[in-house]
């Protein structure tokens, strides 16, 4: 792990949610340039089975695209992988991009989730689905 100054208390608490056997959603909010991101990407290093970052100002198309890229990225299939429509799409994909990684656990970023977020895209109804039909055991963090 990069040296990380400070944060002790933040470590230790990602610390114990990578012990965690059920699925955990952890929000990282606050005010910009503080380090969040860094935080992040320093903890977990090379253990991301997945990141992507969204688009400051991206339309849902764009959002989609460059989602559809990271997915591409940490794939493991052979084929490509589909344009994606809309959110649920996007999220089926992720679950076929994660299964394609093997067993356990599996450390998920989505940064700047606000901009994925766009009038009515339905990412929030997508990524609930996502999170609570039981189809992957994983950490996430946005």
């Amino acid at each position: 792990m990069n040296e990380i100054i400070g944060r002790k208390e933040e470590q230790e608490l990602l610390d114990k949610l990578r012990q965690e056997e059920s699925p955990v959603f952890l929000a990282i909010y606050g005010r910009r340039r503080v380090g969040k991101t860094y935080l992040v990407k320093s903890f977990f290093q090379e253990e991301f089975a997945f990141y992507c970052t969204g688009l400051f100002g991206g339309s849902t198309s764009r959002q989609l695209a460059n989602f559809n890229g990271a997915l591409a990225s940490y794939s493991t299939l052979k084929e490509d992988l589909p344009l994606i429509n809309d959110w649920f799409e996007a999220f089926r994909a992720l679950i076929a991009v994660l299964a394609g990684r093997g067993e356990g656990r599996k450390v998920i970023f989505l940064d700047e989730l606000s901009w994925m977020d766009t009038p009515k895209s339905e990412f929030i109804a997508a990524l609930d689905f996502f999170g609570t039909a039981g189809l992957v055991h994983a950490v996430i963090f946005f």
